[in-house]
């Protein structure tokens, strides 16, 4: 397999009828006119090279297109039509896989290998002791109600990471609040969330029991998972009623030879940063890569690590990876 670099293609606003399929049109004219988030532009297929291709037909679950700037050469043909991600991605955000962050819960606790140079946790206590400061309490568990209505303030669609600087799911958390954070998710439906968490069964268990059969689609659900060890929170995470699922691997702390990805919609891999960053081979990233690639599942590498997190760049085999699903809209079910 060898990789290839795919040129950047210029944003248009329409789309040609010659360019698309009848289907397509409407999936494409329909998430345009209510759900694209900023930093997304729909470009037709005459704009690439055809024979660079992600895959050549929706996955059977119909809901999702793959998002890749620069790919890694398939057997298969170009998609239809993809969504090209422009320069001002992540305008509020550093973490490159979202738009906003938005964190109604600060703080946590420790709970796997993974935990252990945690990035948040190294920001936080920085300014334990400050007073009047947001982290005066540090890494301190504080619930934070004064921001559940944020979303809904925010008018234009994006990308939503919940909970960056704490995990939705702690078990000091009242179940009470977390039913507010979804509801604020609910209510304002013109933004996708990603809600991640290393607490797989509580979060299993709570989206059982609050939605039973099916979590709204643009409440996309992951759990985060560093090495081989933490593999079973797939499990946990493809039994709750989730249409969108994806995976943190990050840090990546060692091989992971043999993923979970059944049902699952998207791979995230990065390295660890911060001073004390455990390194990070080229050969577990690459082993997942192609793992992905054989499931056809969307693979996002998000960095190589090290003392600062942009150091050493995104580049994997001279290609970088932005592959993301692509939600079509608040009708779309598995």
């Amino acid at each position: 397999m060898c990789a290839a670099t795919v040129p950047d293609v210029c944003p248009v606003k329409s789309i040609s009828s010659a360019s698309l399929s009848e289907q397509n049109r409407g999936l494409a004219k329909r998430y345009l006119t209510t759900h694209l988030p900023r930093g997304y532009n729909l470009a037709s297929r005459q704009a690439r090279d055809s024979s660079l291709g992600f895959r050549d037909e929706p996955r059977s679950t119909g809901h999702c297109f793959v998002l890749e700037r620069n790919l890694v050469r398939s057997d298969s043909q170009a998609w239809p039509s993809i969504l090209q991600r422009t320069s001002d991605m992540a305008t509020n955000s550093g973490i490159e896989w979202t738009d906003s962050t938005w964190n109604p819960v600060t703080g946590c606790s420790w709970v796997t290998r993974g935990c252990d140079n945690c990035y948040a946790e190294r920001f936080a206590e920085r300014f334990r002791g400050t007073i009047g400061h947001p982290y005066e309490r540090g890494f301190d568990l504080q619930l934070r109600p004064e921001r559940l209505r944020q979303p809904i303030a925010w008018k234009r669609p994006r990308m939503i990471f919940v909970n960056s600087m704490s995990d939705l799911f702690h078990r000091d958390i009242p179940p009470s609040f977390v039913d507010q954070v979804f509801a604020t998710m609910e209510t304002a439906d013109h933004h996708i969330y990603q809600v991640l968490t290393k607490r797989s069964p509580l979060m299993r268990d709570y989206l059982i029991r609050r939605y039973e059969s099916s979590v709204p689609n643009h409440i996309w659900c992951g759990v985060s998972v560093e090495d081989q060890d933490g593999v079973s929170r797939i499990r946990h995470l493809q039994q709750a009623p989730v249409s969108i699922r994806f995976l943190s691997i990050e840090p990546l702390l060692g091989p992971i030879p043999n993923l979970i990805l059944d049902q699952i919609d998207w791979v995230i891999v990065g390295g660890e940063s911060g001073p004390k960053a455990r390194p990070l081979s080229s050969e577990w990233v690459t082993s997942i890569r192609d793992q992905c690639l054989k499931n056809r599942i969307p693979f996002f590498f998000k960095q190589w690590g090290g003392r600062t997190s942009k150091g050493a760049g995104r580049l994997l085999e001279g290609v970088e990876h932005n592959a993301m699903p692509l939600y079509l809209g608040r009708g779309e079910s598995r």
